[in-house]
């Protein structure tokens, strides 16, 4: 009995193959590299707020819902912010109290001396900052009547 001599038939890779595979890998480096650096871009790019209201370094919820307030949107989600951050409510409306305690003082003051033209002016001021400026203008107008030279700023 003769010996077979098991022949392997080499086969060449082919070359397409080859090609296909060494463009894949080089595609895949290739974005990794780019996701990366977009990534790096997109850090350096955050501000530092954000990183502040994830830490709440140095009061920065409360800066930043006074900075939001304002806005239409912040006013739609005010009564989820609240169920949320109710312990920064008297803070992030601390300047809201003030201006009512204010209001509350000057308009005793009115009571005892109608023809102040400062209280009036600074009623103005308030209830304009308050948003009411039917309230602000009546203000400046009872002002104006006691000195015309009143500032409309």
């Amino acid at each position: 009995m003769g010996k077979k001599k098991s022949q392997k038939k080499e086969t060449k890779p082919n070359p397409v193959l080859k090609f296909i595979k060494s463009a894949s890998i080089v595609i895949v480096y290739f974005a990794a590299v780019v996701f990366l650096a977009a990534n790096i871009f997109a850090v350096s790019q955050t501000p530092q707020i954000y990183y502040d209201l994830i830490s709440q370094k140095n009061g920065t919820i409360v800066k930043f819902f006074q900075i939001v307030k304002p806005l239409k949107s912040y006013l739609q989600l005010e009564p989820e912010i609240k169920k949320l951050y109710h312990d920064y409510d008297s803070l992030v409306f601390q300047d809201k109290y003030n201006r009512q305690k204010q209001i509350e003082v000057l308009t005793r003051i009115l009571d005892e001396n109608p023809k102040s033209r400062d209280v009036l002016y600074s009623l103005s001021l308030l209830y304009k900052a308050e948003g009411d400026d039917l309230r602000a203008e009546s203000y400046l107008q009872q002002a104006k009547m006691i000195d015309p030279q009143v500032d409309e700023r």
